[in-house]
C-alpha cells in the first residue's frame, strides 16, 4: 500500500482574519448589498493594484506609490460626488465628511500595497480589503464629522501598524528572510 504525501502550506494568519472578516462584514450587511459592494472593487483593483502599482513601485518606492496612488485614487471618486444615489454624494464634496473621505484613501493605499505585495495577497488581497472598507462604511456609517475623524484616525493607526510591521523582516516557515533594501525604509 502506498502512502500520499501531501505537502502542507501553512495558511498566514492575515488571510484568515481577512476572510473572518469578510465573512462578518457581509453577513452583517446583508447579502442583498454583497455583489454590488464586491463587484465594484472588483473593476478599480486590477487596475490601480494589477497594473499601477507595480510600475510606480520600481519607480517611486513605497511611499511615493502610496502618495500618488492616493491621489489618483481620489481623482477618480470625485465624479461619485456629483452622481445623486451614490455614497459619495450623500456626504457631498465640499464637507469635512468629504475632504476625509479624500485623506482617507492615502491610509487605505498604503494598507492595500502592503496586502497585495508583502503578505503576497496580489490583486485579490486588495479587492477584499477595499470590498471590507465599503462593507463598513455601510455597516457602520461615521455619523457626521466627528465619526469621520474617528474613522479616518482608525485608518490611519491601522496604516501606522502596517508601516511598522513592515519594516520587520519576513518571516517563512522557520526562517526569517531579511531583505534590508525592502524592509529599513519607506523607500
Amino acid at each position: 500500500m502506498s502512502s500520499i504525501v501531501l505537502r502542507q502550506r501553512r495558511l498566514h494568519y492575515a488571510w484568515i482574519v481577512a476572510a473572518v472578516t469578510f465573512v462578518v462584514l457581509a453577513m452583517a450587511a446583508g447579502f442583498r448589498s454583497v455583489p454590488g459592494v464586491f463587484l465594484l472593487p472588483l473593476g478599480e483593483e486590477f487596475g490601480w493594484r494589477g497594473y499601477v502599482q507595480p510600475r510606480l513601485r520600481t519607480r517611486f518606492g513605497r511611499l511615493g506609490t502610496v502618495l500618488i496612488l492616493g491621489a489618483a485614487w481620489g481623482l477618480w471618486h470625485v465624479p461619485l460626488f456629483l452622481v445623486p444615489g451614490t455614497g459619495q454624494h450623500a456626504i457631498g464634496l465640499w464637507t469635512v465628511r468629504g475632504a476625509l473621505f479624500f485623506v482617507s484613501l492615502f491610509p487605505l493605499s498604503c494598507t492595500a500595497l502592503f496586502v497585495s505585495e508583502h503578505l503576497r495577497g496580489g490583486v485579490i488581497a486588495a479587492i477584499l480589503l477595499h470590498a471590507a472598507w465599503n462593507f463598513t462604511d455601510a455597516v457602520v456609517p461615521p455619523y457626521g464629522a466627528a465619526g469621520a475623524w474617528l474613522q479616518t484616525a482608525g485608518m490611519f493607526a491601522v496604516a501606522g501598524g502596517v508601516a511598522l510591521l513592515w519594516r520587520r523582516p519576513r518571516s517563512i516557515g522557520d526562517h526569517a528572510v531579511s531583505r534590508p533594501e525592502t524592509h529599513r525604509s519607506w523607500n
